[in-house]
């Protein structure tokens, strides 16, 4: 018997075993990379909603034992050290997950504040616009980013800014009303 051809047949592999090999793990990986996008957007949408949570417990215990909102603007609670570290990138400026600027200021002769989150996506606009933000909520704005800080307009309530008696926002009303431009979206929370 003649081993010696039995041996060569044994080693390698044919192109075309190569390039089927090939295809398959091109289709994983893009399956998996889509798939990773996904995770990470929703996950930031998270981060984002559980910002907000975070800023409006800390400003409020933060003020609690306060007449008013004197003083609060990003700088001094920048330098009060009580935001999430992840927000900070200077000393008066602050970013939300999807790196657009957030604002943060007394309004009504200091009788409340906002939170301003601009450069969202429409997905986590809409997601973050229909949150039940509980009773202290008075306004949110919704305009399309680059207005800094919209203007509050308590009785006038036209484009896209709801009373707080029609929050939290249904999810139909926030995809009509989170109209952006150039693929995002600011977000102003009023709170008294």
């Amino acid at each position: 018997m003649n081993f010696s051809l039995l041996k060569s047949h044994q080693f390698g592999r044919s192109t075309i075993e190569i390039l089927g090999v090939l295809a398959i793990i091109g289709i994983l990986s893009i399956t998996g990379i889509s798939g990773y996008a996904k995770v990470m957007e929703k996950m930031k949408i998270d981060n984002t909603i559980n910002e907000v949570a975070t800023i409006i417990r800390t400003i409020k215990n933060f003020y609690k034992d306060q007449k008013d909102y004197s003083a609060l603007e990003n700088k001094n609670i920048i330098s009060w050290g009580v935001l999430p570290k992840n927000m900070v990138t200077g000393t008066e400026t602050l970013r939300n997950p999807f790196n657009g600027n957030v604002k943060i200021r007394s309004i009504s002769y200091n009788s409340g504040f906002v939170i301003v989150y601009n450069g969202l996506p429409k997905k986590a606009c809409v997601a973050v616009a229909s949150v039940d933000w509980g009773n202290s909520i008075t306004h949110l704005f919704i305009s399309p980013s680059g207005y800094e800080l919209p203007r509050y307009f308590p009785k006038y309530l036209d484009n896209g800014e709801h009373d707080a008696t029609e929050l939290p926002l249904p999810v139909e009303h926030a995809v009509k009303d989170c109209w952006c431009t150039h693929s995002t979206c600011g977000i102003a929370f009023f709170f008294k």
